[in-house]
């Protein structure tokens, strides 16, 4: 569904390209609502030739054109893209989505105390569209921003609406990077133990996606799937017994916990 509204991203990267590739790919918008600033022209070139996407080094240009604005910039320039807000541009009917990892809406709010401010962190997965995406809204986004920025938001994938305190903890816990720690372990105990490693492969990646599809078809708890996989006496117990011996489960928990308080200090 197009929600026709112009959109403007401040920040050229990674995270800007594959949103717009997204937005485009499911057509949520199209390439003539869309512009981007960016202080390299190499970038701007790049997304220029990929996505036809109107594009400036400036941007003040960018934002006064835009009813969104996404801010795509590191931690460390936002203060300096939030002082170009104030340089007497234009706000009415302008929504904030801030994608600044460790920013707090209310960073904004000291100068755009009057303007819908959304705080939003897509994870690796929203580049296909597989993401599971934390949302903050703050008290000035109405019903109708609120259903726009969603419908934006959902072409990267899932979305979870939590109060702000929140998102630093689904971060840490929506990281790939765990899963594939995981994953890759599996593929070398399957080679440790006489497996090529293409066999392993295959045989960890339908595993684990089967392993999926059991948990979303029947709605079971993961602990209640895992004990009736487990027969008493048998392999699975075995490999169980081995991870508990471990303290595996206390391992990933203490993972969660870790990666959350890194990104507390990026809040500060």
């Amino acid at each position: 569904m197009r929600i026709g509204r112009k959109i403007a991203f401040v920040g050229g990267g990674h995270i800007t390209e594959m949103i717009i590739e997204r937005l485009l790919r499911t057509g949520i918008t199209i390439k003539g609502e869309i512009i981007v600033s960016d202080p390299r022209g190499e970038r701007l070139e790049s997304l220029f030739d990929k996505f036809e996407v109107n594009t400036s080094s400036d941007n003040t240009v960018a934002i006064s054109q835009a009813e969104i604005v996404f801010i795509c910039v590191l931690p460390q320039v936002v203060d300096e893209v939030i002082s170009e807000f104030g340089s007497g541009m234009q706000l009415k009917r302008k929504v904030i989505v801030s994608i600044a990892a460790g920013i707090p809406i209310s960073k904004y709010e000291v100068i755009l105390n009057e303007l819908p401010i959304v705080r939003a962190l897509p994870n690796p997965p929203s580049r296909f569209g597989s993401g599971i995406i934390p949302v903050s809204f703050n008290n000035n986004v109405g019903d109708k921003d609120r259903a726009d920025i969603m419908t934006l938001i959902c072409s990267l994938g899932e979305y979870i609406e939590v109060e702000e305190k929140y998102i630093n903890a689904v971060t840490s816990l929506s990281t790939p990077a765990t899963v594939y720690y995981y994953i890759e372990s599996l593929i070398e105990g399957g080679i440790s133990s006489g497996l090529g490693r293409a066999e392993a492969e295959k045989i960890v990646f339908q595993t684990i996606k089967g392993s999926l599809d059991v948990w979303q078809y029947t709605g079971e708890k993961p602990s209640t799937l895992r004990d009736e996989a487990a027969t008493p006496g048998g392999i699975s117990i075995k490999c169980l017994d081995r991870l508990q011996s471990l303290n595996f489960r206390q391992a990933v928990i203490d993972s969660v916990v870790k990666g959350k308080e890194r990104a507390d200090l990026f809040s500060r």
